[in-house]
Order: structure tokens, then sequence, then C-alpha cells
């Protein structure tokens, strides 16, 4: 790029030459809720009403959208993004992210402990109620707990709580949390969707299909449920006995709007509060009642490889995907300079993690022909093919998001420069969410949004966590492995980093995914919302309750 793109006021520098919602084992496990689907119809068996209704009072309410139904299952998060959207007004943790700094602060829990050998956490819990006015107390935490870790249940987010041995309910507000061995990330990794559960509410309920439940989900959040209308909108109305005070807006509304340019025109036109915005749409919505607003999150976009299809387990075969691709193009005329270039999957936010000195691979069509020809791929019959069989495969896209489908049609263009002939997929959101989870693609435009430390990536690029199953990964490399394992188990950054620098150069060589860019969050708040914060939304919901309207 000849000319770096201006920085962004309030923003970490991102510009220099520098969604996925999780990685896919926890889509698959987030995808295979029987009765409670992460599709559309996820809430029908349970007799929530599709008919249309009127919308919610909206003078007092936040008006947010989601790109499909969500399911208030905290513990499996069906329906991926909307639902954990959701569920950041509705459940609370133990602690959760500053909307400043990112780093965790008290939630549930009012302080804490660490002991010396860094195997015991000890959590002292504040006076706190759940929706139904039961207390919360450490019996919930421990439930919560024992649940995650329960192999019998599909936890979304098991891998995340890496060595945790046991949980114990030394007294109502006071619990403890065991380790096999020390674990530097759990408190970042506790403030990511580890909600916690009533367990009077869910006590001897298949925890997979928590059917009764999830009609009526009681959270300890600073927002309750109030109704839900299928395809249209849910509302959700605030908690005046929340342990923070009470919310400062009345009611969340919760539209359901799956096309992206739909909720940009709503927006506009004073029928919404918030957007994300493509780089591509910033230009005609500056103005006019909109306020934009730029964050750094924990974000890549990367087109997804399926290492385990013939054609691409050859390290040399995803290098040269990589290498045949105008990363430094996309970045500047697709998200508009808004976002770094990505050598590897650890992101600027993570900070001490990130090696700002390494290079991503450069656009070098000669180097990707010259690696094809060495893995064994040779022209047959006008198409490139490795052992007799031609690269001809699908690229995988969400229907409604420009920006991704961008980055699909320019790798199907710049791949053919190969003598490849991939073919566009475009799917419905949730049957993405569903084929990337069970790893039915060739390739697919993808992006994850991660805890803020390094360790959150184990659950993409460890062989064990990666893939359809346990027994079937998708990327195996034991350097790898071993790299994840070493790094967890220390302490502090200062001794972490080594390792981790180690494994972003490791991912480098190997790109199991091509590995396209970090984007910049740009969001859009109608010009009544203060008090968002500079963190990504994601973080934000968090505090929802202290934004407040002008």
């Amino acid at each position: 790029m000849s000319n770096r793109p201006a920085l962004l006021k309030g923003v970490i520098s991102l510009s220099d030459r520098r969604h996925r919602l999780r990685r896919r084992t926890l889509l698959k496990h987030a995808a295979a809720l029987g009765g409670l689907a992460a599709a559309g119809s996820s809430l029908t068996s349970l007799g929530v009403s599709k008919a249309s209704a009127a919308k919610a009072p909206t003078a007092n309410a936040l008006l947010f959208p989601l790109i499909s139904n969500p399911t208030p299952n905290p513990v499996r998060l069906p329906g991926g993004l909307s639902s954990i959207l959701l569920n950041k007004n509705l459940f609370s943790q133990l602690v959760r992210p500053d909307p400043i700094t990112d780093q965790p602060v008290p939630d549930l829990a009012k302080s804490w402990e660490i002991s010396k050998d860094g195997l015991t956490y000890t959590f002292h819990l504040r006076d706190a109620s759940f929706h139904d006015g039961r207390p919360v107390t450490a019996g919930d935490v421990k439930f919560t707990m024992d649940a995650i870790m329960d192999k019998k249940v599909n936890a979304a987010f098991r891998t995340n709580m890496g060595p945790l041995k046991s949980t114990t309910a030394v007294d109502d507000h006071t619990v403890q949390l065991t380790l096999e061995e020390p674990y530097g990330p759990l408190l970042t990794m506790l403030q990511y969707n580890i909600l916690i559960m009533p367990e009077h509410a869910l006590k001897g309920q298949d925890l997979n299909k928590p059917t009764a439940f999830v009609e009526h989900p009681i959270g300890s959040g600073p927002y309750m449920w109030k109704e839900f209308v299928q395809g249209d909108h849910l509302t959700l109305t605030k908690n005046d006995k929340f342990w923070d005070g009470p919310p400062k807006i009345a009611e969340v509304v919760y539209e359901i709007i799956p096309d992206i340019n739909t909720q940009i025109a709503k927006l506009k036109a004073g029928e919404l509060d918030f957007v994300m915005v493509e780089p591509s749409q910033i230009t005609s919505i500056t103005g006019g009642g909109v306020q934009m607003s730029y964050a750094n999150q924990t974000n890549y976009y990367y087109l997804g490889i399926n290492d385990q299809n013939p054609m691409f387990k050859d390290p040399r075969v995803r290098q040269a995907l990589a290498l045949a691709l105008d990363k430094e193009s996309i970045l500047k005329n697709v998200l508009l300079g808004h976002g770094r270039l990505v050598a590897s999957p650890i992101s600027p936010p993570m900070k001490w993690a990130f090696d700002i000195g390494l290079a991503p691979l450069p656009y070098d069509l000669a180097k990707a022909k010259s690696l094809l020809s060495e893995a064994g791929a040779k022209m047959e019959n006008g198409v490139l093919a490795l052992n007799g069989q031609p690269y001809k495969f699908k690229i995988l896209v969400d229907i409604g998001n420009p920006t991704r489908k961008q980055f699909g049609l320019i790798a199907q263009q710049q791949w053919q420069a190969l003598g490849m002939q991939p073919q566009m997929d475009f799917q419905e959101f949730n049957n993405w969410y569903d084929m990337t989870g069970d790893m039915r693609f060739d390739t697919a435009v993808e992006w994850w949004i991660t805890p803020n430390d390094p360790n959150a990536l184990k659950g993409g690029y460890e062989s064990k966590h990666d893939g359809p199953s346990p027994t079937h990964p998708n990327f195996d490399d034991a350097v790898t492995d071993q790299l994840f394992a070493q790094g967890v188990r220390l302490s502090t950054p200062a001794e972490r980093k080594p390792v981790y620098d180690k494994l972003q150069r490791r991912l480098k060589e190997m790109q199991p995914d091509v590995f396209l860019n970090f984007p910049n969050e740009v969001r859009g708040f109608s010009s009544r919302v203060r008090g968002f914060g500079s963190v990504g939304i994601r973080d934000a919901l968090y505090w929802t309750y202290k934004w407040r309207f002008a």
C-alpha cells in the first residue's frame, strides 16, 4: 500500500503495514442444539409467537438489530452472535470487561484473590438477585461452572476454562475455582460469555435443550425478559433491582433484520439506535442524525480452509492460496483502510502478545505458482490438479454482508490466476453457520472474535479442539499444539510472550487459514445515544444499563 490510511480518532493505530463468532468446534456445538437449532426457527417448537405484533414503545427503548432469531441458552449459545448480543443484557458474570480498557473488572464478584501457586482463585460475591427475586449465591456459580465442564453438556466455551479442576461453594458469598495447573488467562476468559445461571431454575433440566427455561429465561443482568415475536422483535425491560442500580433506558428492543442495508436505512430513518457499519457505507450515513464510532476488538477476517481436504492438506498449497491474494488491495479497496494486515490470528488488541515485527505473507503470484508446483500440482485439461483431483471447489459466504461478499469474489478471481476454478456458494447466515461448524465446506469467508488473550485461539488451531470432533481435527500440527501447551502454563506476559511469538511464526508458516486482516469495528449510533464506551460492541453491551438518551 503506497499511502497509509489516516488514523481514526480514538482508535489504536491499526493502519501501519500492519467474526468469526467462535471457532469451528464451538460453532458445531452451538449449531447442534436439536429442537433449538441456530436457525430462524430456533424457538418455534417452544410455542413462541410467529405472528406479527405491534412494536414495543420506542420513546425510551434502545432499538438494536439482530441478524437472526436468538435463543437464550447461556451455556450452549445456539444462534451464535445474535444470542450472545442478547445474553449480555440478560445475564451477569463473575467479572466483565471494562468499557474503556477491556480488562477484567468486578461484576457479580466484588473482589478476588489468587493463591501464590496460581492454582486457586477465590471470588467474593456481592449481594445480587436473579430476575425472579432469588439471591445469586456461590451455589449458582458452582452449578454454572460444573455445567460448563460437564462433557455431557455441549457447552460453547468449555475450552476457555482450560485446566479448571473443580468449583467449591465455600459459603453463599464465597466461591473457589481450583485449577490443575497455572492458567494465566483465567480472568480474561471468565469475562467472555461465562454467564452465571440460576440453579433453582435449571437443576434437573437437560442443559442441551432447557425448553422451559428458554421460554422465559431468568438471569441476573440489568434487563429482564418481556416478549419475543419470532422473526420480528424481542423486548427486554429494565431490572429495577439490578445490583448496580436500574438502567437509564427502560427497554431494549432487538429487531430481527437479516439484511445490513435494511439496518442502515432504518438507522438513517431514526428507527434503530445502532448498526454495525461496513466501510463502504460510512460516507452514505455520516451526519443526518447518525454519529460514527470506531473501536478495536480481537477480531480478524480470514478465508477458512478445510485442511483435511486432500487438495489443501499440504501447507505449501495453503501458502500459495495466501500468496495469490493481494491483501493490501483488499484492505485499501474493500475495508477502505479501516484495519491492518495480518500475519497470524494474534491481533494488536492483545497488545503484549502481538508480534509487531512479523510481516504478513506478501502478494507474490510467481511464488504461489512455484509452491504449487513443488507440492505436485499441475495443469490437467485446463485446470490445476493435484494427484488427478482438479482444484474445482467452492467458497462459502453468508448472504447479506457486502464486505464478506467482496472478500469471496476477490478470492475467486485471484485464485483463478493459479489455474484453479473456485465457485461461489452464497448461503443464508444460519446455513453458513451450520456448514462452517460441521466443516461442510471447501473454503469459507469467516471471521473470529475472541477473548483478549492468545490462548483463546487454541479452540481453532490446537488439534484436539479444531474440527467437527476431537478424533477428526481440521488443522493438526504437533508444533502448534506444543506451543499452546507451553504458553498457557505460564503466568506473566513477560514469560508468555516468547512462546506466543514462536506460535505466530508457526501459524504464518503453516497457514491453516488464509489470514486477511484485522478490521476496525465501525459503528453507527443514533444521535440520541450517549455513554456507549470505546470497546467493541460485544463488550460494550455489558454496560448498556449506563447508556442514556440525550
